[in-house]
């Protein structure tokens, strides 16, 4: 339709503006989670020895820095998945 109403204009020589256009909004549902925990267990993989603090952080630091990436992906996964559904429409 526009197309059609900008060649008419430049067909007559007069300036083609096209026209302001207000578009609806639309709310994107909430992603709905559920809280999910889980233990961290050490082993010294039969080495019958306690775990040292520095061992013990270390291994904190890997869990925690695995349950962010993981929470980023599970995230991005799902707006993906509910972006997808929503432009579906």
């Amino acid at each position: 339709m526009e197309e059609q109403k900008k060649a008419e204009k430049q067909a007559a020589g007069e300036q083609y503006v096209p026209e302001e256009k207000e578009w609806e909004l639309h709310e994107l549902p909430a992603i709905r989670t559920e809280l999910k925990k889980f233990v961290v267990c050490l082993d010294s993989m039969g080495q019958d020895r306690e775990c040292t603090v520095e061992c013990k952080e270390f291994a904190l630091r890997a869990a925690l820095r695995f349950r962010e990436y993981w929470e980023k992906f599970e995230r991005d996964q799902l707006v993906a998945d509910r972006d997808a559904l929503f432009n579906a429409r």
